[in-house]
């Protein structure tokens, strides 16, 4: 049997997506922990002292959906576009 030819450009590629998935999924968890994070310290801090965290959270759910089309689109699609 005859083995394959190495494809580094073919290596380098996928290796650049897998670090880019890799780096997506800790951007979501990051989001997520963050997100619930300040949801509870805005429940717990006096709305009086002006500190409104809906604005940042709803910003945090906006990059994590983000991220999770990305890695869906990614891990779903077929084919080298």
């Amino acid at each position: 049997m005859v083995p394959a030819p190495r494809d580094p450009e073919g290596d380098h590629r996928r290796g650049m997506d897998r670090d880019k998935l890799k780096f997506a999924f800790w951007l979501v968890g990051s989001c997520g922990v963050l997100a619930v994070t300040l949801a509870v310290i805005d429940f717990y801090v006096d709305p009086a002292s002006g500190a409104n965290l809906s604005g940042i959270i709803d910003m945090l759910k906006l990059v994590a959906t983000t991220a999770l089309g990305f890695v869906f689109g990614r891990s779903l699609g077929k084919g080298d576009h």
